[in-house]
């Protein structure tokens, strides 16, 4: 569980890393970025749908009775759902991050879209492109 956590707070500092470009003037082509938007959305949704689903995972698991089982079904439970550690804290906060992402790349889209066509402007004042052979 411990990996789960260190990779989700592992991804919510790449997106805080991300957005810090963006702010300093990266830039993400529309294809680039559509891509990027592509992915976040397919992972997004396949997130959403586990957290639907998660209640599942926080319900004991039917192990029998033998003292080993009594032991270990209210921990598998808790796996799940502890607010600090579980898997759906975890999740949740994932899906957030990409929700952040996904705003990030359609920044970084839209300052590349402006800086694309502040750079064409520079050119057609300067008296247009030079073509060479």
């Amino acid at each position: 569980m411990d990996a789960i956590v260190a990779g989700i707070s592992g991804m919510s500092t790449a997106v805080a890393d991300f957005g810090a470009a963006v702010g300093a003037g990266f830039v993400v082509s529309a294809k680039g970025g559509a891509a990027l938007i592509e992915a976040i959305d397919r992972i997004q949704a396949q997130s959403e749908r586990a957290i639907q689903t998660a209640d599942r995972l926080a319900q004991e698991p039917p192990l029998g009775t033998t003292p080993a089982a009594r032991v270990y079904k209210p921990f598998l439970a808790t796996i799940a759902s502890d607010p600090d550690q579980g898997f759906v804290p975890a999740l949740r906060k994932f899906t957030t991050d990409l929700a952040l992402l996904r705003d990030q790349v359609v920044q970084a889209m839209d300052l590349y879209r402006t800086t694309d066509q502040g750079a064409e402007h520079g050119v057609t004042d300067a008296g247009g492109p030079i073509l060479s052979a």
